[in-house]
């Protein structure tokens, strides 16, 4: 803890008052949900400093390698979500609520959102929505006790795509 009230002022008392200021203003603005999800409602924050707090107390990091490949951004998942269901990038930023269009829309929010953690600010941007319904989708799918089948096409993809097949060639999956 003292490692997160440093930053916020020499002494104990007026870390905890610049803390409680930049925590309201924030929640001002947004809800700590866009910036980061809760690691099981237990860590909130970067990668980084997760990593730190669970070696603080001996917690293993992650129980299992992630196998999805490595993407550059959003502009690349949305490529790899087009070559998945066979769609152009522009198909899924069209407007619209055509059902195999907005179903493969919200596995790219959620995988994009909870492999990737790409920001609800970025996601909204590229598919061209809006942050609240970004963070609309994120919320439901992470309510919702099933996960779509397109959700479950795309990870495969990705972690087919992974897999190195020969020289810069990689293996493809049928989605």
């Amino acid at each position: 803890m003292t490692e997160v009230l440093n930053r916020f002022g020499a002494t104990c008392e007026s870390a905890r008052k610049n803390l409680a200021t930049f925590l309201g203003d924030g929640l001002k603005q947004g809800t700590w949900e866009d910036f980061y999800k809760a690691d099981r409602g237990r860590f909130l924050g970067s990668d980084e400093f997760i990593e730190r707090a669970k070696a603080v107390i001996d917690e293993p990091v992650r129980q299992a390698r992630r196998s999805l490949m490595k993407l550059s951004g959003v502009i690349e998942l949305l490529e790899k979500a087009s070559a998945c269901f066979k769609l152009r990038p522009e198909e899924l930023m069209q407007a619209g609520k055509e059902r195999r269009i907005s179903c493969i829309r919200q596995a790219v929010v959620e995988v994009g959102r909870g492999q990737y953690r790409f920001s609800v600010l970025e996601l909204a941007k590229h598919l061209k929505r809006s942050e609240p319904a970004i963070s609309q989708i994120t919320r439901r799918r992470w309510e919702s006790r099933e996960e779509l089948a397109e959700t479950r096409q795309l990870r495969a993809f990705l972690v087919a795509s992974s897999t190195k097949v020969g020289e810069g060639m990689t293996e493809e999956v049928k989605c």
